[in-house]
């Protein structure tokens, strides 16, 4: 079972079976994948005491035979007896003497059933202050399930269907508390890590032993370049250029453009990664957009310093200027970085992307038409083609020449079962 899931009938069940066979906790904990820890907080949290026979008047003190007291209630000589079963496992299942009158112990046993119902009871008392009835849970449950499976996050699932009538974090919060485990949802996997930044004073500095030697393609080129240019011309369109791949010598190399003024993804499927082939892939959506669409958006290209990217001639020949970012500074084209984050999600990094069933400039257009098709909460909750099919009087000329297509919120799919094969 999963290593986060929650302990469920048949898991106790098998706790109960352990436990009667005299198993160890840690061996139980190995069958069901649980921490041992698990295992013992909830023998500790649901046992239950058997009942004392009218039959035992004696208690289980070491001193009770030479004792002159008659009873051991407030008695200062009482101690009590060990027992190296109940004391190691806690509960009295395995035990020869638990039905027997011969141990004069307080005994304990562990029963599924009884722990099961004690769990769903704890659940109910948890969930105080959820503002649901049952039905509204599981009506709830039945709209976010497929979506959530479809890898699409809270905040678009809230912002699409309204309907569902409570907020984000509250979401969140039921989810967490189990209120749609009927519904399959049990845990939320978040996407996003959080990872820990070492400030800067801890980081360790790079020593070069000389500065980097400007490349001669790169001569009026630079982000400082860049900058006095946009300074100049400030409505002029941006496009970030970038290659996304896995597999650095079998391929395939997915070139991405970044459309700024639009928030339009686009990506060239390709073979190899060469400066050819990457000039070939800008020349490919030139004579997909025509003239006339090309010259309006594709006005000033920022891309990295790939030696894939290393013919800026070749780019300039179609009217676009280029220049590249500084050394190790992907962050100074943001857009196109991001974005790849939703990529991700359906192409994992560490996924051979041919076996994933990436084979063609058609299974790129249809990530994109997902990932152009997502809602961001940048956006304000709509997505890049609502955006420009509102701005365009829902003219879908671009969407169509570059071969994709808008997707209903409800269908769009973040996750590799899109292009699996």
């Amino acid at each position: 079972m999963p290593y986060n899931k929650h302990l469920d009938l048949e898991s106790r069940k098998i706790i109960e079976t352990g436990l009667d066979n005299k198993s160890s906790k840690t061996s139980i904990a190995k069958t069901l994948g649980k921490d041992p820890s698990t295992i013992c907080k909830e023998i500790k949290n649901h046992r239950i005491p058997i009942e004392r026979s009218t039959f035992v008047t004696t208690t289980d003190c070491l001193n009770f035979k030479n004792c002159p007291h008659k009873t051991c209630v407030r008695c200062s000589n009482y101690s009590p007896s060990p027992c190296v079963h109940l004391d190691k496992v806690g509960v009295c299942n395995g035990c020869n003497l638990i039905n027997s009158v011969k141990c004069k112990k307080q005994k304990y046993r562990y029963s599924a059933l009884k722990a099961q119902d004690e769990y769903k009871n704890d659940l109910i008392d948890s969930r105080v202050g959820v503002n649901l009835t049952t039905s509204e849970a599981k009506r709830i449950g039945n709209i976010i399930k497929p979506l959530i499976d479809n890898g699409q996050s809270l905040y678009v699932i809230v912002k699409n269907h309204p309907e569902i009538g409570i907020c984000e974090k509250t979401l969140y919060n039921y989810i967490e508390s189990g209120v749609f485990s009927s519904n399959g949802i049990i845990d939320l996997n978040l996407r996003r890590k959080v990872s820990m930044r070492i400030p800067k004073s801890k980081r360790k500095k790079t020593i070069c032993s000389k500065p980097r030697e400007m490349k001669k393609f790169l001569k009026g080129r630079t982000m400082k370049d860049f900058d006095n240019y946009i300074a100049s011309n400030p409505e002029v369109s941006i496009v970030e250029m970038d290659t996304v791949y896995n597999d650095e010598t079998n391929g395939p190399f997915i070139q991405t453009f970044y459309i700024c003024p639009i928030d339009i993804m686009i990506g060239i499927y390709h073979n190899e990664k060469s400066s050819q082939e990457m000039i070939n892939g800008f020349k490919k959506i030139y004579e997909m957009l025509g003239d006339s669409l090309f010259e309006m958006y594709f006005q000033v290209i920022k891309t990295d310093r790939g030696t894939e990217f290393s013919n800026p001639e070749e780019y300039e020949k179609l009217g676009a200027k280029i220049f590249y970012c500084d050394p190790m500074c992907s962050w100074q084209k943001p857009h196109v970085e991001r974005t790849h984050e939703l990529f991700r999600f359906i192409c994992p990094k560490e996924k051979d992307l041919h076996s994933l069933g990436l084979a063609s400039q058609e299974d790129v257009n249809l990530i994109f038409s997902h990932i152009n098709s997502y809602a961001r909460e940048e956006l304000k909750g709509k997505s890049p083609f609502d955006i420009y099919l509102f701005f365009s009087n829902n003219n879908t000329e671009l969407i169509d020449k570059l071969g994709m297509s808008k997707v209903d919120q409800d269908k769009v799919n973040l996750t590799p079962s899109l292009i699996r094969k």
